[in-house]
């Protein structure tokens, strides 16, 4: 971008993640890393966009996990842990939630005393 002498922005940012998609995930990580050095915060529509390009990579789940510590998707267990929202969520990032909840929520639910209705 600043070879094209235009400013970068956070939209900027997330519109050149999106095209990388999939087929370029490894550019998609590397563009969403560039954004603090370009004094920019990654944005919900970031992670969105980075997590729809690497959400079959580790690094994506890795990325997933900021964002949810991050309280980027802090809506995901608002009825409880036993609803998951998915909405306001891309593709990918619906898919890692959806990984997440079966490997770290759910389990505790199971619970043999603990049995509960869930909702996806």
């Amino acid at each position: 971008m600043p070879q094209a002498e235009v400013p970068p922005d956070v939209v900027s940012f997330n519109a050149a993640i999106s095209a990388c998609g999939p087929a370029n995930w490894r550019l998609a990580l590397h563009l969403f890393h560039a954004m603090p050095s370009a004094n920019l915060k990654p944005s919900l529509v970031s992670y969105n966009a980075v997590l729809d390009a690497a959400c079959h990579r580790s690094a994506g789940y890795t990325l997933f996990l900021q964002a949810l510590h991050a309280n980027f998707y802090d809506h995901l267990l608002h009825k409880g842990s036993t609803t998951l929202d998915l909405h306001e969520m891309s593709p990918g990032s619906a898919l890692l939630a959806v990984k997440w909840w079966l490997s770290v929520v759910l389990p505790a639910l199971l619970h043999p005393q603990r049995r509960q209705i869930c909702t996806i």
